[in-house]
């Protein structure tokens, strides 16, 4: 036998003569990792299932169909209508889409936030608005799959209700300023005919 060998026997004769210092040390270790994940934070996902309106939802439209087609730009098949292509689905999609993704209304929302004001009340201007950004970013848009218009809202936060109440006030911001905006470029287009 070299050396360097090491005996299975020897091994655990050592084990076992330290095993009550090996067993404190295992059970300190459990105790500090148990308190350390029970001072960790509870984030909450929530989720929100957003997809484009149905058809039924947009006939209050059909009076604009001629000129709404000329606005959007796209050119709709003979043998479809103008419902049935989906272009106002996907165009009104699209906006409230982008509109979100600005952060403008999540910013505005987290502003009024009880719980992001004192997080940031000892912050100067600058460091606040990067502050307030961050924040926004815990919410996040991805398409459900590849092949639907549909998408997942989601935001990370500590207070599952509380993260409810932001997306429900950033959503409302979100389609009043999609329709301020709407009417502001129709407006904007009728006058440049």
């Amino acid at each position: 036998m070299r050396d360097d060998d090491i005996v299975l026997s020897d091994l655990f004769k050592v084990i076992w003569l330290k095993k009550i210092p090996i067993l404190l040390i295992l059970l300190i270790s459990i105790v500090i990792s148990l308190f350390y994940i029970n001072q960790l934070p509870q984030v909450y996902e929530i989720k929100l299932n957003i997809k484009k309106g149905k058809n039924s939802e947009l006939t209050k439209f059909l009076p604009l169909n001629g000129f709404l087609k000329e606005y959007i730009g796209q050119e709709i098949q003979p043998s479809q209508s103008i419902m049935e292509s989906n272009i106002y689905q996907k165009f009104f999609l699209k906006m409230f889409l982008e509109e979100l993704m600005d952060y403008q209304e999540i910013i505005s929302v987290l502003q009024n936030n009880n719980y992001i004001k004192n997080k940031i009340s000892q912050l100067n201007d600058i460091d606040k608005q990067n502050a307030l950004y961050g924040y926004a970013k815990s919410v996040s848009i991805e398409r459900k799959d590849q092949k639907s218009d549909d998408h997942i809202l989601k935001i990370y936060w500590h207070d599952a209700e509380q993260g409810k109440k932001i997306l429900n006030e950033a959503l409302l911001l979100v389609g009043n300023n999609v329709k301020d905006s709407l009417v502001y470029e129709l407006s904007s287009f009728f006058e440049v005919k």
